[in-house]
Formats: C-alpha cells, structure tokens, sequence
C-alpha cells in the first residue's frame, strides 16, 4: 500500500497527487506505531524522485479474509484529514 509521510507532504499536496480526479479521494491519517501493531504490518520511507513522502506499508495479507479483516483493523486507527465530498 502506498502512503506519504506528513513530515514531507502535506494532506493538500498528498490529495493533489491523486493520478485520476482528485475530488474522487479523500485523505486519512494513521499513525505508524498503530500500522506495525497490525499483524505483519511493516511501513518503510521509500521517497521517490518526484515525491520525497513516499512511503510503503508492506505485509498486507494475500489471503481474502485476512485482507478483510486487516483492512478492519486500518479502518479503525484512520481519521479522515480531507473528506470526500459527495454533491
């Protein structure tokens, strides 16, 4: 899963980074500490030539439900930065 570390990037400039219609994406934050709590969950700085905040949370499982369940598990440790704005 591709990330941007907010000591680099800003949720504005992370949400302009959007390759399709950026008022399709809403921005979350998660706290590190908490992705590495979450089974194999690793995160490592991994800044491209064009983005310095890039990062990788690495791990993620290939089995469906344990996907489903991990993706639970991120659910809750997110806070919505910029929301998606429905119209």
């Amino acid at each position: 899963m591709s990330v941007n570390w907010d000591k680099y990037a800003s949720a504005e400039e992370t949400k302009q980074q959007a390759t399709k219609n950026q008022d399709d994406n809403a921005v979350i934050s998660m706290p590190v500490i908490d992705i590495r709590r979450i089974g194999d969950l690793r995160v490592e700085h991994t800044p491209e030539p064009a983005n310095r905040a890039h990062s990788e949370v690495f791990g993620l499982a290939v089995n469906a439900e344990q996907l489903a369940e991990i993706r639970v598990k991120l659910l809750r440790i997110a806070e919505v930065v910029i929301p998606l704005i429905c119209e």
